[in-house]
């Protein structure tokens, strides 16, 4: 199992000081099985693959990360799932077209 990001279970974090929280302790937490996955990252350069791309990801998340490439507590992406969307911050990711188009695919390609 592995974590799929973020605090997923509330006893992670509900009764924890900010400063506990700088230590992952998250619950590990499997993809669902049965389900499609699609992980959407973004990289502020259109080369997910350029120097400052990889190092400042999406500006909030790094590349390796949202790929679920972590070192210690990787994501078993399913081959294929990781859509990159170049040139767009963390912050575009809530509301951009080329988000709503891919959520779309994903959706229509499970029905």
């Amino acid at each position: 199992m592995s974590p799929t990001g973020g605090y997923l279970v509330e006893e992670d974090w509900r009764s924890e000081d900010q400063a506990a929280l700088l230590h992952d302790a998250r619950s590990l937490v499997p993809l669902l099985p049965g389900c499609g996955h699609t992980f959407i990252a973004a990289t502020v350069t259109r080369d997910p693959a350029h120097p400052l791309g990889r190092i400042a990801g999406d500006l909030l998340v790094r590349t390796e990360s949202a790929w679920g490439r972590h070192r210690e507590r990787p994501v078993p992406v399913p081959e294929g799932a990781v859509v990159h969307l170049g040139g767009l911050t963390h912050l575009d990711l809530l509301d951009h077209p080329l988000v709503y188009e891919q959520v779309r695919a994903a959706v229509a390609r499970a029905l």
